[in-house]
Protein backbone atom coordinates (compact mmCIF):
# COMPACT_ATOMS: atom_id res chain seq x y z
CA UNK A 1 0.00 0.00 0.00
CA UNK A 2 2.90 2.17 1.28
CA UNK A 3 4.38 1.62 -2.51
CA UNK A 4 1.23 2.78 -4.24
CA UNK A 5 0.97 5.66 -2.92
CA UNK A 6 4.77 6.71 -2.97
CA UNK A 7 4.31 5.96 -6.90
CA UNK A 8 1.16 7.41 -7.61
CA UNK A 9 2.39 10.49 -5.52
CA UNK A 10 5.88 11.08 -7.48
CA UNK A 11 4.47 10.00 -10.73
CA UNK A 12 1.48 12.47 -10.85
CA UNK A 13 4.35 15.19 -9.63
CA UNK A 14 6.83 14.26 -12.01
CA UNK A 15 4.09 14.43 -14.84
CA UNK A 16 3.28 17.57 -13.93
CA UNK A 17 6.51 18.92 -14.60
CA UNK A 18 6.74 17.06 -18.03
CA UNK A 19 2.95 19.03 -19.14
CA UNK A 20 3.60 21.88 -17.43
CA UNK A 21 7.23 22.63 -19.27
CA UNK A 22 5.26 21.17 -22.15
CA UNK A 23 2.83 24.12 -21.59
CA UNK A 24 4.64 26.96 -21.17
CA UNK A 25 6.88 26.24 -24.74
CA UNK A 26 3.77 26.98 -26.26
CA UNK A 27 3.08 30.35 -25.38
CA UNK A 28 5.43 32.15 -27.06
CA UNK A 29 6.71 29.00 -29.06
CA UNK A 30 8.62 31.12 -31.86
CA UNK A 31 11.40 31.45 -29.19
CA UNK A 32 11.88 27.57 -28.79
CA UNK A 33 10.81 27.75 -33.04
CA UNK A 34 13.87 29.51 -33.65
CA UNK A 35 16.10 28.22 -31.02
CA UNK A 36 16.29 25.10 -33.27
CA UNK A 37 17.13 27.28 -36.29
CA UNK A 38 19.54 28.82 -34.30
CA UNK A 39 21.56 26.06 -33.12
CA UNK A 40 21.31 24.72 -36.99
CA UNK A 41 19.05 21.84 -36.18
CA UNK A 42 17.30 22.92 -38.51
CA UNK A 43 15.55 25.13 -41.12
CA UNK A 44 12.57 27.76 -41.05
CA UNK A 45 10.44 25.60 -42.51
CA UNK A 46 10.75 22.65 -40.40
CA UNK A 47 11.69 24.61 -36.88
CA UNK A 48 7.53 25.00 -36.14
CA UNK A 49 7.09 21.08 -36.48
CA UNK A 50 10.15 19.84 -34.77
CA UNK A 51 9.14 21.91 -31.49
CA UNK A 52 5.25 21.19 -31.62
CA UNK A 53 6.46 17.58 -31.85
CA UNK A 54 8.96 18.00 -28.55
CA UNK A 55 6.29 19.50 -27.01
CA UNK A 56 3.45 16.90 -27.87
CA UNK A 57 6.13 14.45 -26.82
CA UNK A 58 6.40 15.90 -23.09
CA UNK A 59 2.47 16.65 -23.72
CA UNK A 60 2.15 12.74 -23.82
CA UNK A 61 4.93 11.97 -21.23
CA UNK A 62 3.09 13.75 -18.66
CA UNK A 63 -0.53 12.49 -19.43
CA UNK A 64 1.06 9.08 -19.00
CA UNK A 65 2.93 9.29 -15.76
CA UNK A 66 -0.32 11.42 -14.39
CA UNK A 67 -2.36 8.47 -15.48
CA UNK A 68 -0.24 5.79 -14.52
CA UNK A 69 -1.27 3.19 -17.14
CA UNK A 70 2.18 2.89 -18.63
CA UNK A 71 4.67 1.09 -16.61
CA UNK A 72 7.05 -1.22 -19.28
CA UNK A 73 10.62 -0.93 -19.74
CA UNK A 74 9.90 0.76 -23.04
CA UNK A 75 7.87 3.90 -21.55
CA UNK A 76 11.15 4.53 -19.06
CA UNK A 77 13.98 3.82 -21.46
CA UNK A 78 11.97 6.65 -23.66
CA UNK A 79 12.06 9.10 -21.07
CA UNK A 80 15.50 8.47 -20.25
CA UNK A 81 16.20 8.77 -23.90
CA UNK A 82 14.62 12.28 -23.99
CA UNK A 83 15.59 13.41 -21.17
CA UNK A 84 18.95 12.74 -22.08
CA UNK A 85 19.02 14.39 -25.59
CA UNK A 86 17.46 17.68 -23.35
CA UNK A 87 20.54 17.38 -21.78
CA UNK A 88 22.80 16.99 -24.42
CA UNK A 89 21.34 19.61 -26.18
CA UNK A 90 21.83 22.08 -23.08
CA UNK A 91 25.37 21.03 -22.65
CA UNK A 92 25.98 22.05 -26.36
CA UNK A 93 24.60 25.26 -25.92
CA UNK A 94 27.12 25.67 -22.52
CA UNK A 95 30.00 24.22 -24.78
CA UNK A 96 29.08 27.00 -27.86
CA UNK A 97 27.56 30.36 -25.98
CA UNK A 98 28.51 29.57 -22.03
CA UNK A 99 26.08 29.22 -19.25
CA UNK A 100 23.87 32.12 -20.12
CA UNK A 101 20.61 33.21 -21.03
CA UNK A 102 17.43 31.01 -20.78
CA UNK A 103 17.50 27.52 -21.63
CA UNK A 104 13.77 27.66 -22.28
CA UNK A 105 12.95 24.48 -20.31
CA UNK A 106 9.93 26.30 -18.91
CA UNK A 107 9.56 28.50 -21.34
CA UNK A 108 9.44 32.03 -20.20
CA UNK A 109 7.64 31.07 -17.00
CA UNK A 110 10.54 30.19 -15.02
CA UNK A 111 13.64 31.33 -16.99
CA UNK A 112 17.01 28.83 -16.15
CA UNK A 113 20.21 28.86 -17.79
CA UNK A 114 21.07 25.67 -19.60
CA UNK A 115 22.95 24.67 -16.40
CA UNK A 116 19.78 24.29 -13.99
CA UNK A 117 17.80 22.82 -16.72
CA UNK A 118 20.41 19.98 -17.30
CA UNK A 119 20.56 19.52 -13.24
CA UNK A 120 16.57 19.66 -13.74
CA UNK A 121 16.66 16.75 -16.00
CA UNK A 122 18.60 15.09 -13.73
CA UNK A 123 16.15 14.99 -10.95
CA UNK A 124 13.95 13.75 -13.22
CA UNK A 125 15.66 10.80 -14.35
CA UNK A 126 15.95 10.32 -10.78
CA UNK A 127 12.38 10.54 -10.33
CA UNK A 128 11.94 8.24 -13.01
CA UNK A 129 14.33 5.58 -11.76
CA UNK A 130 12.10 5.83 -8.51
CA UNK A 131 9.37 4.69 -10.31
CA UNK A 132 10.65 2.07 -12.68
CA UNK A 133 11.74 0.17 -9.18
CA UNK A 134 8.98 0.93 -7.66
CA UNK A 135 6.92 -0.97 -9.96
CA UNK A 136 3.00 -0.01 -9.44
CA UNK A 137 0.78 1.58 -11.91
CA UNK A 138 -2.85 0.48 -13.27
CA UNK A 139 -3.30 -2.29 -15.25
CA UNK A 140 -7.01 -2.84 -17.33
CA UNK A 141 -7.99 -4.28 -20.33
CA UNK A 142 -7.62 -1.46 -23.08
CA UNK A 143 -4.59 -0.16 -21.81
CA UNK A 144 -2.74 -0.11 -25.30
CA UNK A 145 -5.44 1.12 -27.04
CA UNK A 146 -5.84 3.80 -24.05
CA UNK A 147 -1.63 4.65 -25.11
CA UNK A 148 -2.24 4.70 -28.46
CA UNK A 149 -5.19 7.10 -28.42
CA UNK A 150 -3.44 9.67 -25.50
CA UNK A 151 0.03 9.59 -27.81
CA UNK A 152 -2.38 10.75 -31.13
CA UNK A 153 -4.02 13.17 -29.15
CA UNK A 154 -0.95 14.83 -27.59
CA UNK A 155 1.00 15.03 -30.57
CA UNK A 156 -1.64 17.07 -32.25
CA UNK A 157 -2.40 19.24 -29.36
CA UNK A 158 0.17 21.74 -29.76
CA UNK A 159 -1.22 21.78 -33.43
CA UNK A 160 -4.36 22.99 -32.17
CA UNK A 161 -3.34 25.38 -29.65
CA UNK A 162 -1.15 26.86 -31.24
CA UNK A 163 -1.58 26.45 -34.76
CA UNK A 164 1.90 26.74 -37.68
CA UNK A 165 1.20 30.06 -39.06
CA UNK A 166 -0.30 30.10 -42.18
CA UNK A 167 0.75 34.16 -43.47
CA UNK A 168 -2.05 35.80 -42.48
CA UNK A 169 -0.28 38.79 -40.80
CA UNK A 170 -2.49 41.94 -39.94
CA UNK A 171 -0.78 44.35 -41.61
CA UNK A 172 -0.63 46.19 -44.67
CA UNK A 173 1.10 44.00 -47.72
CA UNK A 174 0.40 46.97 -50.22
CA UNK A 175 1.82 49.43 -48.11
CA UNK A 176 4.64 50.37 -50.39
CA UNK A 177 6.69 52.67 -53.29
CA UNK A 178 6.73 55.84 -50.60
CA UNK A 179 9.65 57.24 -48.76
CA UNK A 180 10.08 56.22 -45.54
CA UNK A 181 10.80 59.61 -43.14
CA UNK A 182 14.11 58.54 -42.28
CA UNK A 183 15.09 62.46 -41.88
CA UNK A 184 13.87 62.40 -38.65
CA UNK A 185 16.58 60.36 -37.63
CA UNK A 186 19.35 62.46 -38.87
CA UNK A 187 17.95 65.81 -37.82
CA UNK A 188 17.02 65.05 -34.40
CA UNK A 189 17.99 67.49 -31.69
CA UNK A 190 17.91 65.19 -29.26
CA UNK A 191 18.71 61.97 -30.48
CA UNK A 192 22.21 61.21 -32.09
CA UNK A 193 22.01 60.22 -35.75
CA UNK A 194 22.35 56.72 -37.41
CA UNK A 195 26.29 55.81 -38.11
CA UNK A 196 24.98 53.86 -41.34
CA UNK A 197 23.33 55.85 -44.34
CA UNK A 198 20.01 54.39 -44.56
CA UNK A 199 18.76 56.29 -46.98
CA UNK A 200 21.21 55.26 -49.53
CA UNK A 201 21.20 51.64 -51.07
CA UNK A 202 18.88 48.68 -49.56
CA UNK A 203 18.55 48.24 -46.26
CA UNK A 204 16.18 45.87 -44.16
CA UNK A 205 15.08 48.57 -41.40
CA UNK A 206 13.74 47.51 -38.01
CA UNK A 207 11.28 49.95 -35.66
CA UNK A 208 11.46 48.18 -31.84
CA UNK A 209 10.42 48.58 -28.55
CA UNK A 210 12.80 47.79 -25.50
CA UNK A 211 9.77 46.14 -23.77
CA UNK A 212 7.33 45.09 -26.49
CA UNK A 213 7.21 41.06 -26.55
CA UNK A 214 7.06 40.78 -30.41
CA UNK A 215 9.57 43.04 -30.84
CA UNK A 216 11.74 40.88 -28.88
CA UNK A 217 10.70 38.02 -31.00
CA UNK A 218 11.06 39.79 -34.19
CA UNK A 219 14.82 40.80 -32.82
CA UNK A 220 15.71 36.99 -32.35
CA UNK A 221 14.73 36.40 -35.57
CA UNK A 222 16.81 39.22 -36.85
CA UNK A 223 19.58 38.29 -34.82
CA UNK A 224 19.74 34.71 -36.34
CA UNK A 225 19.26 36.47 -40.14
CA UNK A 226 22.50 38.21 -39.88
CA UNK A 227 24.24 35.70 -37.89
CA UNK A 228 23.44 33.41 -41.05
CA UNK A 229 24.33 36.11 -43.64
CA UNK A 230 26.58 38.04 -42.40
CA UNK A 231 26.60 40.54 -45.26
CA UNK A 232 22.64 41.21 -44.72
CA UNK A 233 22.16 45.28 -44.21
CA UNK A 234 19.84 45.03 -41.25
CA UNK A 235 19.69 48.35 -39.18
CA UNK A 236 17.28 48.07 -36.11
CA UNK A 237 16.04 52.11 -34.55
CA UNK A 238 15.49 50.71 -30.63
CA UNK A 239 12.93 52.92 -28.61
CA UNK A 240 12.83 52.41 -24.73
CA UNK A 241 14.76 53.56 -21.73
CA UNK A 242 18.37 52.88 -21.14
CA UNK A 243 17.61 50.31 -18.26
CA UNK A 244 15.78 48.16 -20.47
CA UNK A 245 18.69 48.18 -23.47
CA UNK A 246 20.90 45.10 -21.38
CA UNK A 247 17.80 42.62 -20.35
CA UNK A 248 16.53 43.15 -24.22
CA UNK A 249 20.06 42.17 -25.89
CA UNK A 250 20.34 39.24 -23.12
CA UNK A 251 16.73 38.01 -24.57
CA UNK A 252 17.62 38.54 -28.36
CA UNK A 253 21.08 38.33 -28.50
CA UNK A 254 21.36 40.90 -31.06
CA UNK A 255 24.33 42.34 -30.24
CA UNK A 256 25.18 41.53 -34.00
CA UNK A 257 23.08 43.87 -35.51
CA UNK A 258 23.62 47.53 -36.31
CA UNK A 259 21.35 49.84 -34.48
CA UNK A 260 20.63 53.11 -32.60
CA UNK A 261 18.90 54.46 -29.83
CA UNK A 262 15.58 57.04 -30.85
CA UNK A 263 13.61 58.48 -27.71
CA UNK A 264 10.16 60.24 -28.63
CA UNK A 265 7.61 58.54 -28.78
CA UNK A 266 5.45 60.37 -31.52
CA UNK A 267 8.53 60.73 -33.78
CA UNK A 268 9.17 57.08 -33.34
CA UNK A 269 5.46 56.33 -34.36
CA UNK A 270 5.91 58.75 -37.51
CA UNK A 271 8.67 56.61 -38.67
CA UNK A 272 7.53 53.25 -37.71
CA UNK A 273 3.42 53.30 -37.34
CA UNK A 274 0.89 52.48 -34.91
CA UNK A 275 1.86 48.82 -34.80
CA UNK A 276 4.92 47.39 -33.94
CA UNK A 277 7.53 45.44 -34.66
CA UNK A 278 7.68 47.71 -37.81
CA UNK A 279 10.35 46.53 -40.45
CA UNK A 280 10.54 48.16 -43.75
CA UNK A 281 12.72 46.49 -46.74
CA UNK A 282 13.85 49.96 -48.27
CA UNK A 283 16.06 51.03 -51.06
CA UNK A 284 17.75 54.29 -51.57
CA UNK A 285 14.71 55.29 -48.72
CA UNK A 286 11.65 53.88 -50.42
CA UNK A 287 9.59 51.21 -48.85
CA UNK A 288 10.04 48.19 -50.85
CA UNK A 289 7.75 46.16 -48.81
CA UNK A 290 6.46 46.90 -45.13
CA UNK A 291 6.60 43.17 -43.68
CA UNK A 292 6.58 41.82 -39.74
CA UNK A 293 8.87 39.05 -37.91
CA UNK A 294 6.40 35.83 -39.18
CA UNK A 295 6.08 36.90 -43.18
CA UNK A 296 10.09 37.85 -43.05
CA UNK A 297 11.72 35.47 -45.10
CA UNK A 298 15.36 34.56 -45.12
CA UNK A 299 15.65 33.65 -48.64
CA UNK A 300 13.44 36.62 -50.32
CA UNK A 301 15.30 38.72 -48.20
CA UNK A 302 18.74 37.20 -49.34
CA UNK A 303 17.54 37.41 -52.97
CA UNK A 304 16.60 41.09 -52.43
CA UNK A 305 19.70 42.31 -51.29
CA UNK A 306 21.31 40.37 -54.07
Amino acid sequence: MTNKVVFHSLSVFTGFLFIFSAYTKLYPIEYFEMGFVDQGLSSWTTAPFISRFIIGIEFFAGLILISGIATGKWFYRSLYLLLGIFSIYLAAQIATKGNTGNCGCFGDAFPMTPLEGILKNILLIAAVFGLQKLKSGLTFRFRKASISLALLITLALPFILNPIYSGAANFDREAKDYELPLDILYNSSTNTPPNKDLKNGKWLIAYISLTCPHCKIAAYKLHILQKNNPDLPIYMVLNGKDKNIEPFFEKTKANNISYSMFSGGSEFLKMSGPALPAIFMVENGVVYKKTDYLDLSEKELVEWVQ
